[in-house]
């Protein structure tokens, strides 16, 4: 939720017309206080949102997928373009760094979308 969320706020910014969908093999039912806190304290509200599951229609018209210490199911086999991004600080642990970590690599996937492919 974070990644797409600060992804969302920084493809606007630059004015980009991709857009980060959040989608988890195991969701959480609710999004957790903490993460719902600390987005709000930097101006991000997210409503009504609640996280949903990876499942079959998400396997299909998408760019890329971003991992976060999982593999894709078997089902997403024939997804060529994966990024994991393994190891990060634990958001419910160490939120700010967690958000900085995060927020570090969702910028630089950013930066890597707007160069001129070859």
């Amino acid at each position: 939720m974070i990644a797409a969320t600060l992804f969302n706020r920084e493809a606007t910014r630059r004015e980009l017309t991709v857009r980060a969908v959040s989608r988890g093999t195991l969701p959480d039912t609710e999004v957790p206080l903490l993460v719902r806190d600390g987005l709000r304290a930097e101006g991000i509200e997210l409503g009504s949102i609640h996280p949903k599951g990876l499942d079959a229609p998400d396997a299909t018209g998408r760019t890329f997928y971003v991992t976060f210490d999982v593999d894709l199911p078997p089902s997403f086999a024939s997804v060529e373009n994966v990024r994991r991004w393994d190891a990060l600080p634990s958001v419910m642990e160490t939120f700010p760094q967690a958000r900085e970590a995060i927020a570090t690599r969702v910028n630089d996937l950013i930066d890597d979308l707007e160069r001129p492919t070859p």
